[in-house]
């Protein structure tokens, strides 16, 4: 543009047998024109250096910020290229927390003791770390983690979300695993127990156990019958000659 300004002014030079006056006046008009485009010229030029330093400055505060390790935030969301949320990172209700998403929104897994952690699965405790797996109904169906006093614990629920099946390491050293019936409440108990006892303990739906079998150490079977109150009433066993033995109670 500016060198077709430049261009009719010199053409106005060599136009003959034209008024004075009138090419002097094309000579006003094109000089004007000129003028001004230099300075739209210039006002761009400082509008693309202003945004090219801001640009610059930014990227250096975003690499000092890295380089110091000093990004914060309460949240931090990554969403897919049709911008739907597949996963965050939060200030949780008691700590970070991680959930994973599926394509359509809904989480898939987390890790963390939030807010829905709390309300769907544990015993209640402040300090949990857990792992959660969700079905597309946003129901858990696998949670594992560390409970308060450190020690791991691993749940399994049916498609209600109703816990079915707990597995836990006790600080004592005892190994438990629950099996629930579909009201959740415990029916079966298989263990190893602190002295070293192999036992399956059989409750009814009041959660009482009677019935429990297991061995000893030394391998001798035991086989004892409960009441309702929880009082043993008969035992089976082997004695110390090898024998079987039946103990009634009385």
């Amino acid at each position: 543009m500016k060198w077709l300004l430049l261009l009719g002014l010199l053409y106005g030079d060599t136009i003959g047998g034209q008024e004075l006056s009138e090419v002097e006046e094309n000579r006003v008009v094109m000089e004007e024109l000129l003028a001004r485009f230099e300075r739209q010229e210039r006002a761009v030029y400082w509008v693309a250096m202003a945004s090219g330093m801001a640009l610059l400055i930014s990227l250096g505060l975003l690499v000092l910020r890295w380089r110091l390790g000093t990004v914060q935030a309460r949240r931090f969301v990554l969403r897919d290229a049709n911008r739907q949320l597949v996963a965050q990172l939060t200030a949780g209700y008691n700590g970070g927390e991680l959930d994973l998403r599926d394509a359509s929104g809904e989480i898939t897994a987390v890790l963390g003791d939030g807010l829905k952690l709390r309300s769907g699965l544990g015993g209640g405790q402040a300090q949990a770390m857990r792992l959660s797996f969700f079905d597309g109904a946003g129901r858990v169906r696998w949670q594992g983690g560390l409970e308060d006093d450190e020690a791991p614990i691993l749940r399994l629920c049916d498609h209600e979300g109703q816990i079915r099946a707990v597995l836990r390491v006790g600080t004592d050293g005892m190994t438990l695993l629950e099996m629930n019936d579909q009201n959740g409440r415990t029916r079966t108990v298989v263990g190893v127990l602190d002295e070293g006892l192999t036992w399956v303990g059989l409750l009814d739906e009041q959660q009482r156990f009677r019935a429990g079998m297991g061995a000893r150490k030394d391998g001798r079977p035991r086989l004892d019958l409960y009441d309702e109150e929880g009082e043993t009433r008969a035992s089976l066993c082997l004695d110390d000659k090898r024998r079987p033995k039946f103990e009634p109670e009385e």
